[in-house]
């Protein structure tokens, strides 16, 4: 997902975009309630996913979207990383 995330945002193809982010998305909703102390960077990331995909499913996709996507998902990582 933070290869997708990555990705440059005026160069994604929004379809594509949100069937790429779609697995991801699911499998941190289902991860979600034995987060812990991740559960909200973990809500976060959910979220932004989820604008992303209404967005490019809707055709009002802003590349702006894939940046905030970015941001969390590396928000996640360190907090994950840092708590060691």
């Amino acid at each position: 997902m933070l290869r997708t995330a990555r990705q440059d945002p005026a160069a994604a193809e929004p379809r594509a975009l949100s069937a790429a982010l779609t697995p991801p998305q699911k499998s941190l909703h289902d991860l979600q309630p034995s987060a812990g102390q991740f559960a909200p960077a973990v809500q976060d990331v959910t979220t932004t996913i989820g604008f992303v995909r209404l967005r490019a499913d809707s055709r009002t996709y802003d590349p702006a979207l894939l940046t905030d996507v970015k941001r969390a998902t590396e928000t996640l990582v360190g907090r994950c990383t840092s708590s060691r």
